[in-house]
């Protein structure tokens, strides 16, 4: 649930940004807006952080982590969403399946008034943007993030469903739907296969397999090597980024198994070093720092 005064949460709800060592998971739903747009909601922020939180808490959790680039981009028009446009789609047939734009937002009990007013304005004004020129599919991001913001899933669901034959070569659609099916509906087996679904169309996002670590990691068949398999997996095919075996070392980490979590991380070690990556290299020097290596050896 994303609670609209909560800006830390707001922020990376609808920046796209791409956790990469999240405790215990990413639930940064993917944002396509124009700059224009972003700039707007981040005027908002201030407006809402005035006013209490009724649910408490937030997603500092998925907040605190190092990052990389799955970034999303968008211009005004025929808007740009990492390369692609609703025109994928011919307008005979966009108009066939595309969400019903006359849709009201059901909002959740736990949602503020003044944040009701907001969102509806919002949603009233991008649907009516989008019956004129359905092709922004910048649009269609950003109502999909408000319906969600409403704790509407249906709403935001839908559009994201659309958004997956809208343009079928994304994957951001197909990733928010599983982190919709994770994080909000708890339908585990669902969330798993949009994920895999994502990787199907972008092969070349590392964000799609961390996104099925993450699921295996802390919702879903956890009692099986899925997780591991997932990064090594990962890090054989982005043989680059430190990322898989840095995220690798700290699983191993927290399961306790300190050999296997330096060996992890000394692979991770290397890539950031080659990437001269001074961030990175002193983030895994101390992580490998801090494993009691020599007292479970003195213990063996």
């Amino acid at each position: 649930m994303l609670v609209f005064c909560d800006p830390v949460r707001f922020l990376f709800y609808v920046i796209p940004r791409y956790n990469l060592k999240i405790m215990p998971a990413n639930r940064t739903y993917i944002f396509g807006g124009a700059v224009l747009i972003v700039l707007a909601l981040l005027l908002g922020i201030a407006y809402f952080a005035t006013r209490g939180n009724p649910k408490g808490g937030s997603l500092s959790q998925s907040t605190t982590t190092p990052q990389t680039s799955s970034s999303t981009t968008a211009t005004q028009g025929n808007a740009t969403t990492s390369g692609y446009t609703i025109s994928q789609v011919p307008i005979s047939t966009l108009a066939s399946i595309e969400p019903d734009l006359d849709r009201k937002p059901v909002f959740a009990a736990s949602v503020p008034a003044d944040a009701r007013v907001v969102l509806a304005k919002d949603i009233a004004d991008t649907s009516a943007r989008l019956k004129k020129n359905p092709n922004v599919s910048a649009d269609w991001y950003n109502l999909a993030i408000y319906f969600h913001e409403a704790d509407d899933f249906t709403g935001a669901r839908l559009i994201w469903q659309f958004l997956t034959k809208a343009t079928p070569r994304n994957p951001l659609a197909y990733m928010n739907l599983g982190k919709l099916y994770q994080f909000d509906l708890h339908q585990y087996g669902t969330a798993e296969s949009y994920f895999k679904q994502a990787i199907q169309v972008d092969p070349k996002s590392l964000e799609a397999y961390m996104n099925l670590y993450q699921l295996y990691q802390y919702s879903y068949k956890q009692n099986t090597t899925l997780a591991v398999a997932t990064l090594n997996t990962a890090g054989a095919k982005f043989a680059t980024s430190s990322v898989p075996y840095e995220t690798l070392g700290l699983y191993y980490r927290d399961k306790a198994d300190y050999a296997d979590a330096e060996a992890a991380f000394n692979k991770a070690l290397s890539r950031a070093r080659t990437n001269n990556d001074a961030a990175a290299v002193a983030e895994i020097n101390q992580e490998i720092s801090s494993l009691p290596i020599e007292q479970t050896r003195t213990q063996q």
